[in-house]
Protein backbone atom coordinates (compact mmCIF):
# COMPACT_ATOMS: atom_id res chain seq x y z
CA UNK A 1 0.00 0.00 0.00
CA UNK A 2 1.03 3.94 -1.28
CA UNK A 3 2.11 5.43 1.94
CA UNK A 4 3.61 9.09 3.22
CA UNK A 5 1.98 12.21 3.08
CA UNK A 6 1.68 12.89 -0.58
CA UNK A 7 -0.26 9.20 -0.48
CA UNK A 8 -2.39 9.89 2.24
CA UNK A 9 -3.42 13.03 1.43
CA UNK A 10 -4.90 12.27 -2.02
CA UNK A 11 -8.42 11.87 -2.92
CA UNK A 12 -8.03 7.81 -3.55
CA UNK A 13 -6.62 7.24 -0.30
CA UNK A 14 -9.99 7.17 1.67
CA UNK A 15 -11.52 4.75 -0.99
CA UNK A 16 -8.27 2.22 -0.11
CA UNK A 17 -8.97 2.77 3.06
CA UNK A 18 -12.29 2.14 2.75
CA UNK A 19 -12.00 -1.36 1.20
CA UNK A 20 -9.33 -2.89 3.92
CA UNK A 21 -12.24 -1.86 6.38
CA UNK A 22 -15.27 -3.67 4.78
CA UNK A 23 -12.49 -6.61 4.06
CA UNK A 24 -11.44 -7.02 7.56
CA UNK A 25 -14.88 -5.67 9.72
CA UNK A 26 -17.35 -5.29 7.58
CA UNK A 27 -20.63 -3.60 8.69
CA UNK A 28 -18.91 0.28 7.35
CA UNK A 29 -21.68 3.02 7.79
CA UNK A 30 -19.73 5.80 6.83
CA UNK A 31 -17.15 7.32 4.97
CA UNK A 32 -13.38 6.94 5.98
CA UNK A 33 -12.78 10.64 7.05
CA UNK A 34 -8.71 11.61 7.55
CA UNK A 35 -8.14 14.42 10.61
CA UNK A 36 -4.23 14.53 10.38
CA UNK A 37 -1.40 13.36 8.05
CA UNK A 38 2.20 13.34 9.13
CA UNK A 39 5.47 11.78 7.33
CA UNK A 40 5.36 9.10 9.67
CA UNK A 41 1.33 8.40 10.01
CA UNK A 42 -2.14 9.32 9.15
CA UNK A 43 -5.00 9.12 11.23
CA UNK A 44 -8.53 8.84 9.93
CA UNK A 45 -12.24 8.19 11.58
CA UNK A 46 -14.94 5.48 10.38
CA UNK A 47 -18.41 4.70 11.23
CA UNK A 48 -18.54 0.86 11.65
CA UNK A 49 -22.11 -0.47 13.08
CA UNK A 50 -22.85 2.85 13.80
CA UNK A 51 -19.54 3.27 16.10
CA UNK A 52 -16.57 5.70 15.39
CA UNK A 53 -13.34 4.17 14.92
CA UNK A 54 -9.92 5.46 14.11
CA UNK A 55 -7.74 4.00 11.52
CA UNK A 56 -4.26 4.90 11.67
CA UNK A 57 -1.73 3.86 8.73
CA UNK A 58 1.98 3.54 8.77
CA UNK A 59 4.90 4.15 7.09
CA UNK A 60 7.33 0.92 6.90
CA UNK A 61 9.56 2.78 9.69
CA UNK A 62 6.81 2.45 12.21
CA UNK A 63 4.19 -0.54 11.10
CA UNK A 64 5.32 -2.26 13.73
CA UNK A 65 2.72 -0.94 15.84
CA UNK A 66 -0.17 -2.60 14.37
CA UNK A 67 1.74 -5.80 15.09
CA UNK A 68 2.44 -4.28 18.64
CA UNK A 69 -1.16 -3.65 19.59
CA UNK A 70 -1.87 -7.62 18.98
CA UNK A 71 1.13 -8.44 21.57
CA UNK A 72 -0.78 -5.60 24.32
CA UNK A 73 -3.75 -7.12 23.77
CA UNK A 74 -2.66 -10.33 24.54
CA UNK A 75 -0.35 -10.00 27.37
CA UNK A 76 -1.69 -6.60 28.94
CA UNK A 77 -5.13 -5.73 27.81
CA UNK A 78 -5.79 -3.72 31.09
CA UNK A 79 -3.58 -0.95 29.82
CA UNK A 80 -4.05 -1.03 25.87
CA UNK A 81 -6.91 -0.59 23.80
CA UNK A 82 -7.59 -4.18 22.17
CA UNK A 83 -7.35 -3.50 18.17
CA UNK A 84 -10.64 -3.91 16.14
CA UNK A 85 -8.44 -5.32 13.23
CA UNK A 86 -4.56 -4.76 12.49
CA UNK A 87 -2.64 -5.44 9.27
CA UNK A 88 1.41 -4.90 10.00
CA UNK A 89 2.09 -5.69 6.13
CA UNK A 90 -0.15 -3.21 4.81
CA UNK A 91 0.76 -0.63 7.86
CA UNK A 92 -2.82 -0.51 9.02
CA UNK A 93 -4.45 -0.31 12.56
CA UNK A 94 -8.22 0.20 13.63
CA UNK A 95 -9.23 0.52 16.98
CA UNK A 96 -12.06 1.47 18.82
CA UNK A 97 -12.90 5.09 20.17
CA UNK A 98 -11.84 5.79 23.76
CA UNK A 99 -11.97 9.04 25.77
CA UNK A 100 -8.67 11.28 26.94
CA UNK A 101 -8.44 10.51 30.71
CA UNK A 102 -10.12 13.28 32.74
CA UNK A 103 -8.14 15.26 34.93
CA UNK A 104 -5.01 13.48 34.33
CA UNK A 105 -2.14 13.79 36.55
CA UNK A 106 0.62 12.18 35.54
CA UNK A 107 1.90 11.29 38.79
CA UNK A 108 -1.16 9.62 39.41
CA UNK A 109 -0.95 7.38 35.63
CA UNK A 110 2.63 6.63 36.17
CA UNK A 111 2.33 4.05 38.57
CA UNK A 112 -0.20 1.74 36.27
CA UNK A 113 2.30 2.57 33.29
CA UNK A 114 4.80 0.52 35.44
CA UNK A 115 2.64 -2.25 36.42
CA UNK A 116 2.02 -2.37 32.64
CA UNK A 117 5.73 -2.74 31.65
CA UNK A 118 6.23 -5.32 34.65
CA UNK A 119 3.78 -7.22 33.09
CA UNK A 120 5.62 -7.38 29.55
CA UNK A 121 9.15 -7.86 30.79
CA UNK A 122 8.80 -11.43 30.04
CA UNK A 123 7.52 -10.92 26.71
CA UNK A 124 10.55 -9.06 25.41
CA UNK A 125 11.26 -11.60 22.69
CA UNK A 126 7.57 -10.85 21.39
CA UNK A 127 8.02 -7.43 21.35
CA UNK A 128 11.54 -7.89 19.40
CA UNK A 129 9.75 -10.19 17.34
CA UNK A 130 6.72 -7.85 15.62
CA UNK A 131 9.16 -5.49 14.97
CA UNK A 132 9.41 -2.93 18.16
CA UNK A 133 12.85 -1.04 17.54
CA UNK A 134 15.71 -2.73 19.94
CA UNK A 135 17.45 0.09 22.48
CA UNK A 136 18.61 -2.31 25.19
CA UNK A 137 21.56 -1.15 26.97
CA UNK A 138 23.52 -3.64 25.62
CA UNK A 139 23.00 -2.39 22.26
CA UNK A 140 22.87 1.52 22.21
CA UNK A 141 26.67 1.87 21.44
CA UNK A 142 26.06 0.87 18.00
CA UNK A 143 22.61 3.13 18.11
CA UNK A 144 24.63 5.70 19.11
CA UNK A 145 27.20 5.24 16.28
CA UNK A 146 24.04 4.92 13.89
CA UNK A 147 22.91 8.36 15.41
CA UNK A 148 26.07 10.06 14.46
CA UNK A 149 26.39 8.86 11.08
CA UNK A 150 22.29 9.51 10.18
CA UNK A 151 21.44 11.97 12.28
CA UNK A 152 24.46 14.25 12.53
CA UNK A 153 28.11 13.95 13.78
CA UNK A 154 30.33 16.16 15.36
CA UNK A 155 34.19 16.37 17.34
CA UNK A 156 32.10 16.63 20.92
CA UNK A 157 29.48 13.88 19.83
CA UNK A 158 32.35 11.89 18.57
CA UNK A 159 34.51 12.32 21.91
CA UNK A 160 31.49 11.60 24.02
CA UNK A 161 31.11 8.08 22.53
CA UNK A 162 33.22 6.32 25.24
CA UNK A 163 31.47 7.91 28.00
CA UNK A 164 27.84 7.50 26.61
CA UNK A 165 29.42 3.23 26.32
CA UNK A 166 30.22 3.34 29.89
CA UNK A 167 26.69 4.62 30.71
CA UNK A 168 25.70 1.81 28.34
CA UNK A 169 27.83 -0.82 29.94
CA UNK A 170 26.73 0.10 33.67
CA UNK A 171 23.08 0.07 32.78
CA UNK A 172 23.14 -3.39 30.90
CA UNK A 173 24.14 -4.90 34.59
CA UNK A 174 20.69 -3.27 36.27
CA UNK A 175 18.75 -6.07 38.06
CA UNK A 176 15.72 -4.51 36.57
CA UNK A 177 14.69 -6.36 33.26
CA UNK A 178 14.44 -4.70 30.04
CA UNK A 179 10.49 -3.76 28.84
CA UNK A 180 8.58 -1.67 26.20
CA UNK A 181 9.44 2.16 26.47
CA UNK A 182 6.56 4.09 25.21
CA UNK A 183 9.08 7.05 24.08
CA UNK A 184 6.50 9.57 23.85
CA UNK A 185 4.44 9.35 27.14
CA UNK A 186 2.52 12.24 27.73
CA UNK A 187 -0.99 13.47 28.40
CA UNK A 188 -2.66 12.87 24.74
CA UNK A 189 -1.41 9.26 25.01
CA UNK A 190 -3.15 8.39 27.89
CA UNK A 191 -6.94 7.55 27.37
CA UNK A 192 -9.63 6.23 30.59
CA UNK A 193 -8.51 3.35 32.33
CA UNK A 194 -5.84 4.29 32.01
CA UNK A 195 -4.90 2.83 29.07
CA UNK A 196 -1.72 3.89 26.82
CA UNK A 197 -1.97 4.34 23.45
CA UNK A 198 0.12 5.82 20.16
CA UNK A 199 3.09 3.29 20.10
CA UNK A 200 4.23 4.51 16.86
CA UNK A 201 8.21 5.98 19.11
CA UNK A 202 8.22 2.48 21.36
CA UNK A 203 11.09 0.87 21.83
CA UNK A 204 12.48 -2.36 23.99
CA UNK A 205 14.69 -0.68 26.35
CA UNK A 206 15.43 -0.40 29.99
CA UNK A 207 11.73 0.70 31.10
CA UNK A 208 13.21 3.64 33.44
CA UNK A 209 13.83 5.29 29.72
CA UNK A 210 10.54 6.53 29.78
CA UNK A 211 10.44 9.22 32.16
CA UNK A 212 12.25 10.83 29.47
CA UNK A 213 8.68 12.68 28.40
CA UNK A 214 7.91 13.30 30.98
CA UNK A 215 10.73 15.01 32.61
CA UNK A 216 10.66 17.49 30.03
CA UNK A 217 6.85 18.20 30.65
CA UNK A 218 7.29 19.07 34.87
CA UNK A 219 9.10 20.97 37.05
CA UNK A 220 8.73 18.40 39.76
CA UNK A 221 10.63 15.33 38.38
CA UNK A 222 11.49 14.33 41.79
CA UNK A 223 7.63 13.32 42.23
CA UNK A 224 7.54 11.63 39.42
CA UNK A 225 10.57 9.69 40.24
CA UNK A 226 9.08 8.33 43.28
CA UNK A 227 5.70 7.70 42.28
CA UNK A 228 7.16 5.66 39.25
CA UNK A 229 9.86 3.33 40.77
CA UNK A 230 7.89 2.70 44.03
CA UNK A 231 6.33 0.24 41.12
CA UNK A 232 10.17 -1.55 40.63
CA UNK A 233 11.06 -0.94 44.51
CA UNK A 234 11.33 -5.04 45.27
CA UNK A 235 14.15 -4.89 42.56
CA UNK A 236 16.65 -3.22 44.33
CA UNK A 237 17.15 -0.32 46.79
CA UNK A 238 15.61 3.26 45.85
CA UNK A 239 19.34 4.94 45.48
CA UNK A 240 20.23 2.12 42.66
CA UNK A 241 16.84 2.71 41.60
CA UNK A 242 17.35 6.64 41.23
CA UNK A 243 20.64 5.85 39.57
CA UNK A 244 19.35 3.69 36.87
CA UNK A 245 16.87 5.82 36.28
CA UNK A 246 19.06 8.72 35.47
CA UNK A 247 21.25 6.54 33.25
CA UNK A 248 18.31 5.65 31.72
CA UNK A 249 16.88 9.14 30.83
CA UNK A 250 20.74 9.83 29.24
CA UNK A 251 20.68 6.60 26.99
CA UNK A 252 16.77 7.50 26.05
CA UNK A 253 17.95 10.52 24.31
CA UNK A 254 19.91 8.87 21.79
CA UNK A 255 16.53 6.51 21.24
CA UNK A 256 14.77 9.48 20.98
CA UNK A 257 16.39 10.56 18.52
CA UNK A 258 16.74 8.27 16.44
CA UNK A 259 12.85 7.62 16.78
CA UNK A 260 12.37 11.21 15.50
CA UNK A 261 14.51 10.35 12.16
CA UNK A 262 12.64 7.17 11.63
CA UNK A 263 9.63 9.80 11.78
CA UNK A 264 10.92 12.07 9.51
CA UNK A 265 13.17 10.06 7.23
CA UNK A 266 10.31 10.08 4.51
CA UNK A 267 10.14 13.65 4.62
CA UNK A 268 7.68 16.49 4.34
CA UNK A 269 7.92 17.11 8.23
CA UNK A 270 5.93 20.09 9.51
CA UNK A 271 8.78 22.86 9.84
CA UNK A 272 8.41 22.84 13.71
CA UNK A 273 9.45 19.28 13.63
CA UNK A 274 12.16 19.73 10.94
CA UNK A 275 15.73 19.70 13.75
CA UNK A 276 14.30 17.49 16.19
CA UNK A 277 16.35 14.89 15.41
CA UNK A 278 19.54 16.61 15.74
CA UNK A 279 18.26 18.54 18.44
CA UNK A 280 17.71 15.85 20.65
CA UNK A 281 20.66 14.01 19.76
CA UNK A 282 23.08 17.40 20.66
CA UNK A 283 20.99 17.03 24.20
CA UNK A 284 23.00 14.45 25.22
CA UNK A 285 25.93 16.59 25.80
CA UNK A 286 23.93 18.71 28.11
CA UNK A 287 22.85 15.78 29.93
CA UNK A 288 26.26 15.24 30.71
CA UNK A 289 26.94 18.26 32.05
Amino acid sequence: MEHGIAAWSSPEWPLVAQAWVDEVVGGRTGPVVVSRVRSWSAVATVEVGGERLWLKAMGPANAFEAGLYGVLARRVPEYALTPVAADPARGLLLLPHAEPLADFDMVAVLPHYARMQRGLMSHVDELLAVGVPDMRAAVMPERYAEALRDIETSPELERFAPTFERWCAELAESPVPDSLDHNDLHPNNVVTGPRFYDWGDSAVAHPFASLLVPYNQTDDQAALRRAYLAGFADLAPVAELERQADLAVRIGIVARALCWQRALSSGGAPPEFADAAVLTLRSVLEAAG
